[in-house]
């Protein structure tokens, strides 16, 4: 993991967490908050979570259904 993922995963969870974005611009020194919104930080909510755990499961159980040389957990 890069000091960039780690600039961009703290810049998610203080928005997250509903911290200020004046206050996070400022702890990661950011010229304007307009880099901190645009760049680094990421939008999330529990319905994209809840869409995004439902699409992996179909499509990783699909995979495994349709491609017979997948290893299963019988070996």
């Amino acid at each position: 993991m890069g000091y960039h993922t780690l600039r961009h995963t703290l810049a998610t969870l203080l928005g997250e967490l509903g911290v200020n974005i004046k206050t996070t611009q400022e702890l990661l020194r950011h010229a304007n908050p307009s880099i901190t919104m645009g760049i680094y930080q990421q939008a999330v909510s529990e319905e994209k979570r809840a869409a995004q755990n439902l699409a992996f499961s179909a499509l990783f159980s699909e995979s495994v259904r349709s491609n017979p040389s997948a290893p299963n957990e019988e070996g």
